[in-house]
Formats: C-alpha cells, structure tokens, sequence
C-alpha cells in the first residue's frame, strides 16, 4: 500500500466511525423516544432497556452503513479538495481513480461486512 493510499484512508476512518457512532446513537435516541410510552406503562427497567438496544445494534448497524460511508467519503474528500490536497495530487500525475480506489476497497470491504452481518446476525 502506498503512502498516499494510507493517508487518504487515515483521512476516511475517523470520520466514518464518527458518523457511524452519530447515526447509531440518534436511531437509538429517537426509537427510545418513540416508544417511551410503552417501556413506561409495561415497568421495564433499565438494564432490559439496554439488553434490548444491544441485541439491536447489527439491525442499526446495516442500516445507517450506507449513509456514513456516503457522508464520511464527502466530507474527506471535500475536506483534502478545500485544502488543495487533491489539485497537488492530480498535478503530480496520480489520476483521480488512482486518489478514491482505496475508498473503492473499502466500501467495498464494508459492503460485504454489512452483508455477511445483514444475512447471519440480524435474523
């Protein structure tokens, strides 16, 4: 892996895993919510509360993948444009798809992680 292939994966990963923790804990919020009215009026305590949202983390997981990936992948990519990163990079010779085929990689990566998780741990 080239150092420039290393540097706009580092620049992906921690917005990505921001996003996704964003996402998942606003689905967890506003599930929580919407169904307040339930837990409260059937008593159900706290740690039931948390085995529940645990056990449906990988549901969450699948579906707000998609969307960090998409919203990580533009704001890297628009964050090394506004600071000229990508101008240096097409002036040095590296064609565009040479600068996103890590990106590439990794959607792809994740897409067959959120399948095998999608198939084997959600049902």
């Amino acid at each position: 892996m080239r150092i420039l292939d290393k540097y706009v994966v580092k620049n992906f990963i921690q917005p990505f895993l921001y996003c996704l923790i964003l996402f998942i804990f606003l689905y967890v919020v506003i599930d929580l919510f919407e169904h307040i009215d339930d837990f409260i009026k059937q008593k159900i305590d706290l740690y039931t509360l948390f085995l529940y949202y645990s056990s449906f983390i990988p549901t969450i997981f699948v579906q707000t993948t998609p969307v960090a990936m998409l919203v990580a992948t533009i704001y890297s990519l628009g964050n090394m444009n506004k600071n000229n990163e990508i101008t240096a990079m097409r002036a040095s010779g590296i064609s565009f798809f040479e600068i996103i085929a890590p990106l590439l990689l990794i959607g792809f990566v994740t897409s067959v992680l959120v399948f095998i998780i999608d198939d084997r741990v959600v049902p």
